[in-house]
């Protein structure tokens, strides 16, 4: 019980101190341009993940080339 009653003081401590750091927010409070930003944090993150993707076309494009270079040797061998 004297373990339970300890490991509760530290909670409410621990509690005590985010409020005071104001670890807790009211969302009532919270600015629109936290939002805002979040939308261009996110519009940066597709863009960038878009970036990424068009990348991973690169080695695919070229193995066409390639392909074509060796079939276009092999047409004027011929």
């Amino acid at each position: 019980m004297e373990r339970l009653d300890e490991e509760v003081k530290v909670e409410k401590e621990l509690e005590r101190e985010r409020e005071a750091r104001g670890g807790n927010v009211d969302v009532d409070s919270l600015d629109v341009g936290i939002l805002e930003r979040s939308k261009d944090v996110e519009r940066s993150w597709e863009r960038g993940t878009q970036g990424l993707l068009d990348l991973g076309k690169v080695p695919g494009v070229l193995a066409k080339l390639e392909r074509a270079s060796k079939a276009a040797e092999v047409v004027e061998g011929i």
